[in-house]
């Protein structure tokens, strides 16, 4: 089922019980049961599903931890709002899961079409009308993957196939782990993933190390790793710049011109990046759309 208390709710959002449900727990368990309507709107099939969500608003974030907002007249900046709808086939354990209809609006009024959402957490207020009832507004958020990791692992992959036809090992091998590692972080920062990257770099640094050219790939890895799980582009712009100065001396001093070629036209991709962006930023935003820096 969906309930799974407040220190772990589902992705599309908890269930809403009665008040009744928890106003009738002792003290010590009425946590368990966080999200309760006492209007009648709660989780339930009538002559349809009845869930108690009442509008859904949706965090989009991109990789630069840049946040979509929208103007919304007098009261100036804010989330993308949508009137929240249950799904009309849905089940009694399918309830207050509105994500459907969000996905919807998202597409029609944004041209935003998204793979997926996650629950953040329940707003619950006052009617609008300034009567007694009750309302409920649902957040979902969407982190928006970011191609650039997705050419880098391409580019990896490419560069990996370079050094095993050159029979070298130990930077083909770091260089798989980089396609990998860039993979993961274009749909997660999470450190626990990049921690775990870096005990790969490491034992498999140890197993194909050849000589003390191979610390040249191994810093460069490290470092560009480190900047995967970065949370800004600015910081993930650096770090990589750093790892392709790092792997174009490394490709000089054993002398592979191509994959030096390659590193130095990153490098001058990601620089060309950073002024782009820094231009950007100056820039003065849309009359009634924007994005804000975290």
């Amino acid at each position: 089922m969906k309930f799974h208390a407040k220190s772990s709710p589902p992705a599309c959002g908890p269930t809403i019980y009665p008040s009744a449900v928890h106003d009738f727990l002792r003290g010590e368990a009425k946590h368990l049961v966080p999200y309760h309507r006492g209007d009648g709107q709660y989780a339930a099939l009538r002559d349809g599903p009845v869930g108690g969500v009442d509008e859904a608003r949706l965090l989009i974030e991109d990789g630069e931890g840049r946040v979509l907002v929208l103007g919304d007249g007098a009261d100036g900046w804010a989330l993308p709002r949508f009137a929240a709808a249950e799904d009309e086939s849905a089940g009694i354990l399918d309830v207050c899961n509105v994500m459907g209809s969000v996905l919807i609006q998202a597409r029609q009024q944004l041209g935003l079409r998204l793979p997926w959402l996650s629950w953040l957490l329940d707003l619950p207020g006052s009617a609008p009308d300034g009567g007694g009832g009750e309302r409920r507004c649902r957040v979902y958020g969407h982190r928006l993957s970011s191609a650039a990791l997705l050419w880098m692992c391409v580019g990896a992959m490419a560069n990996a196939c370079h050094f095993f036809i050159l029979d070298r090992a130990a930077p083909g091998t770091l260089f798989l782990i980089i396609g990998a590692r860039s993979l993961a972080a274009a749909f997660s920062v999470n450190r626990k993933i990049m921690y775990a990257f870096f005990g790969l770099i490491l034992v498999s640094f140890f197993y194909s190390y050849k000589s003390p050219l191979g610390f040249l790939g191994l810093f460069a890895t490290i470092a560009a790793t480190y900047g995967n799980f970065q949370m800004t582009g600015q910081r993930v712009r650096v770090f990589h710049m750093l790892s392709n100065v790092s792997w174009m001396v490394h490709n000089i001093l054993v002398w592979t011109p191509v994959a030096a070629l390659m590193e130095g036209a990153f490098l001058a991709r990601v620089s060309e990046a950073s002024e782009l962006e820094n231009a950007r930023g100056k820039k003065v935003g849309a009359p009634h759309s924007c994005v804000l820096k975290l």
